[in-house]
């Protein structure tokens, strides 16, 4: 049985984390280690994480500065590189797993099938933008076919990873710092190798969908993706028209055709989702009709956050 390395890096995690610790603990697979990296939390988390490592020998602890505007790649790769088995296995701190998400994910590992992703299912859903990513992830996950077609397509990334594909073809890089999954994960298909999915390993993740909070993680998000400025896309240029078309239906009123064209296509997507997950029975298949409205929320918020990151790049040259 080879050696699994659990990578788990935090930052104030104080809600999750005690969870998600005794979750990997916890795994079916018997020969891991558990590395916690601690991003100089101030929240009561780190002692959480301390107190594992002193009641599982298994479990390591290393504590190190935080630095703004990486995200948790650099974490990562600190625990990576105290890591002493030949499968990786990333995880989130506000997330947790199903006792046989190890077991199930690592025998699909071979010479070709150099990394695994499990079905991912929302933790504890309690208000309208919880609730509407719910019903979302359970028709996205629950379609095998559409997630292997993802896959392929760059879109998802891989968490059970063979050290050795990881090491080849050159790990996390630092530039990544919120879509660094995702590039790892189309760096390792790239170089030829297959990435798994298992619908039988479950885990849940636990996102900040609080109103203010989900708007503010966005903003960051954005900001973190705007280390890379190649991340540019169509679809930010879509949602960064908005509001530059509701000003512009302030000055004229013949603009208010083209507000009202913007809308249009999430609206149409909102009764498609609805229809979808409300065919599947899905208990909160009313929440996706909420999809129009979450989609500029969050791609808004995320677009300023990009500008302003491209900004400060700017300046600091």
């Amino acid at each position: 049985m080879e050696k699994v390395s659990i990578i788990c890096a935090f930052r104030n995690e104080i809600n999750t984390l005690n969870e998600c610790l005794t979750s990997l603990v916890n795994q079916d697979y018997k020969n891991k280690e558990l590395i916690v990296i601690d991003d100089g939390s101030n929240d009561g988390s780190e002692k959480v994480a301390q107190s594992f490592a002193k009641r599982f020998k298994f479990v390591k602890y290393y504590r190190i500065k935080h630095i703004k505007n990486y995200g948790c790649v650099r974490p990562r790769l600190h625990g990576i590189k105290h890591s002493t088995g030949e499968i990786l296995f990333i995880v989130d701190a506000d997330a947790k797993y199903a006792k046989n998400y190890l077991s199930l994910c690592t025998k699909h590992l071979n010479k070709k099938n150099a990394g695994v992703v499990g079905k991912i299912r929302v933790w504890n859903p309690d208000n309208f933008i919880s609730k509407y990513r719910d019903a979302l992830y359970r028709l996205r996950y629950d379609d095998i076919e559409n997630i292997k077609k993802e896959i392929k397509d760059n879109k998802i990334a891989a968490w059970v990873i063979f050290k050795k594909v990881y090491d080849e073809v050159g790990g996390y890089r630092i530039k990544e710092s919120y879509s660094e999954d995702i590039d790892l994960a189309k760096r390792i298909m790239n170089s030829g190798y297959n990435i798994i999915y298992e619908p039988k390993a479950l885990w849940w993740h636990r996102w900040k969908d609080e109103f203010i909070l989900s708007i503010k993680n966005s903003y960051k998000i954005g900001y973190l993706k705007g280390n890379n400025p190649n991340d540019f896309n169509i679809k930010m240029l879509y949602f960064l028209a908005f509001p530059l078309i509701i000003i512009l239906s302030l000055i004229n009123k013949i603009f208010i055709i083209a507000l009202f064209l913007h809308l249009i296509p999430l609206l149409v997507k909102s009764l498609i989702l609805f229809y979808k997950t409300y065919k599947k029975g899905y208990e909160n298949s009313f929440y996706s009709l909420y999809f129009f409205i979450i989609s500029y929320l969050h791609n808004i918020s995320m677009v300023i956050g990009f500008i302003f990151r491209l900004i400060n790049r700017n300046r600091i040259k």
